[in-house]
């Protein structure tokens, strides 16, 4: 019996590796869980007895054919699942709510961004070639003269040190370090033309906290501009959506639009066709993203069910308290995982399609819509804005077929 379910799901194409991972594979770690909780809440009804007075193998085929089918089912509500992630479906009160909190949120990142890029913009713009000129004067001079400077410098150059190892960047000791090792080069040689012993331990002193100073200014340099860099890309907005699962999409939307013109929702499964008209499949890394965006979006939905279903029966049955505090307590990390999960997926799917878009979507022209193929960028932008048109309702776009004058 299991031969012939396995032959049958075979013969519908039902074992690829996408239905594998994005269907199948959430719907078997849900309903184990469920399985092990109800073996904890009910020990009455042991798993291991009901299987061993029962055929064990035709227990076990239903129950896998059972789950090959949910998950086969429950395939045309992924996209609804993603929606609903993505805040398509959800009331405009609460979507509204959600984009403002996401907006208080951006402008945060973006005051943060603004105080990174003018901390950045003052470290550049300080000037060290007054060391380099400061150490030509005070060398002109040939002597020692001010060991009162050097100790000054060495003062603000340590309280900038100690700032810098704490990754506490300040300009303003920053400056004050500057100046103080500027004018300090100004009153003393470090290399100097005469003098005693003691001068020319000045002198090496000197040089020591002029090369201090330089290295910590460098590194101060670099820790401004790799701030403002991540503030960069944490600021970086395109649309703010009510959750990033709905901007992650739309970067895919924008990148097709701005580079293209065309819809990506209307391309992406003419790729699809095209691939297969040309005896050809979906290159495995776009197939598994788009399988890892079924994944994550099914799983999140299915885990949902198990504090919706055993939180208000173990609170109704008052049983197994620390099993109803463990669901409660595991449910946000989990749900919050798996959200973010969401959002990393589609973020990989999006840059494979954009990938396959660069490289099929002529294919689609030629092959799909059997349309004449664009000589320039231009033309090709100009032919999607006329495909769009034909679908709009009393707007019909004439277009020249393949093959013909």
């Amino acid at each position: 019996m299991f031969n012939s379910l396995i032959s049958a799901f075979q013969g519908a194409n039902f074992f690829s590796r996408g239905f594998w991972l994005g269907n199948f594979l959430p719907v078997i770690i849900i309903a184990a869980l469920h399985a092990v909780i109800a073996a904890l809440v009910f020990p009455q009804y042991p798993l291991k007895r009901w299987l061993e007075e029962g055929n064990t193998l035709t227990m076990t085929s239903v129950a896998v054919a059972a789950m090959v089918a949910f998950a086969f089912a429950v395939a045309p509500l992924l996209s609804l699942f993603r929606g609903l992630l993505e805040g398509q479906y959800l009331p405009e009160t609460f979507t509204d709510w959600m984009r403002v909190q996401r907006m208080l949120d951006w402008r945060r990142r973006k005051d943060a961004l603004d105080k990174a890029m003018k901390q950045h913009q003052a470290f550049q713009d300080l000037n060290d070639e007054d060391i380099w000129t400061a150490i030509k004067q005070g060398n002109n001079l040939g002597t020692v003269n001010a060991t009162g400077l050097i100790e000054v410098a060495e003062m603000a150059v340590n309280a900038f040190r100690k700032n810098v190892t704490r990754l506490k960047l300040s300009e303003a000791d920053a400056r004050a370090a500057l100046i103080a090792v500027a004018e300090a080069l100004k009153a003393n040689a470090i290399a100097p033309k005469a003098g005693n012993e003691e001068d020319k331990k000045q002198a090496k002193r000197l040089k020591s906290i002029k090369d201090l100073f330089v290295d910590l200014l460098d590194e101060a340099r670099n820790e401004a501009r790799y701030r403002f860099a991540r503030r960069e890309r944490e600021g970086r907005r395109i649309e703010l959506l009510p959750t990033r699962v709905a901007d992650a999409r739309r970067e895919v939307e924008r990148y097709c639009e701005d580079t293209y013109g065309l819809d990506f929702n209307f391309i992406w499964p003419r790729i699809q066709i095209a691939l297969a008209k040309g005896d050809s499949t979906v290159p495995q890394n776009v197939s598994d993203a788009e399988a890892q965006v079924n994944f994550s979006a099914l799983m999140l939905v299915l885990a949902l069910t198990v504090p919706g279903f055993w939180l208000p029966y173990l609170l109704v049955t008052m049983s197994h308290p620390w099993l109803f505090l463990f669901i409660g307590a595991i449910t946000p990390v989990i749900v919050l995982f798996l959200f973010e999960l969401v959002v990393r997926s589609h973020a990989v799917f999006g840059h494979a399609a954009r990938v396959m878009v660069d490289k099929e979507r002529l294919s689609v022209i030629t092959d799909v819509m059997h349309l004449r193929a664009p000589a320039t960028l231009a033309d090709e932008r100009l032919l999607w804005q006329r495909l769009r048109e034909s679908n709009e309702h009393g707007n019909p776009a004439d277009l020249v077929y393949k093959g013909t004058t």
